[in-house]
């Protein structure tokens, strides 16, 4: 049986008031990590403009060098970009001086592509420390974890739709754009939306929903 926790341990946001665990209103915030890939970023885009839901996208810099001009499109698209480190190494493991270049690297690439810093930070796999907090505050980013995580990266539509359990109206909400859930991104985010209509709840975009 999978050990799964969709939900942040309490002692965690206890210690760490300052990063932002769930939607400061009563609504939903849908995150996306791990953007941008080409072929899958563009089907994702398609599918929010349909369900006219505005998103915040994590970006790897990495990813983005690769991509040309594709987290253009996501920001024209009215999407809010975060940044999600350059090479989505666990933090924890560099040296100060190697978090500080894999915060700014993807800060600049970001600020160049968009025209706008990104004001939004998320360390790769959640894991951070108290230097790497205030490396990204540094940067001017808050830092924003999640209060549900679909673990659909684990391609399997069955559990992610079975983690919408644990949903509740000011959930921060994480998804992927990534290969490993290519195949159930379009219909997890479809199911996502019909679940929230069916209880009642709402999208919110990250300007309702962050501080």
């Amino acid at each position: 049986m999978l050990n799964i926790k969709y939900n942040p341990s309490f002692p965690g946001k206890l210690l760490y008031p300052e990063i932002q665990w769930r939607s400061v209103c009563n609504k939903v915030l849908l995150t996306i990590d791990d953007c941008p890939n080409a072929g899958l970023t563009e089907q994702i885009l398609r599918v929010l403009d349909d369900l006219q839901i505005k998103a915040l996208f994590f970006a790897i810099g990495r990813n983005i060098r690769q991509t040309g001009n594709l987290l253009r499109e996501v920001s024209s698209n009215g999407h809010e970009i975060g940044n999600h480190s350059f090479s989505h190494r666990n933090l924890n493991k560099l040296t100060i001086a190697e978090v500080h270049d894999e915060l700014k690297e993807t800060l600049d690439l970001i600020t160049k592509i968009t025209g706008t810093a990104p004001r939004y930070f998320r360390p790769p796999y959640g894991r951070f420390s108290r230097r790497i907090l205030r490396e990204a505050q540094a940067g001017n980013m808050q830092t924003v974890l999640w209060s549900l995580i679909t673990y659909d990266y684990k391609n399997d539509v069955n559990l992610l739709k079975f983690t919408f359990r644990y949903l509740r109206n000011d959930a921060i909400v994480v998804m992927h754009d990534n290969v490993k859930n290519a195949s159930v991104i379009r219909d997890g985010i479809y199911s996502l939306n019909d679940y929230i209509q069916r209880h009642n709840f709402e999208f919110g975009t990250p300007h309702e929903c962050l501080k």
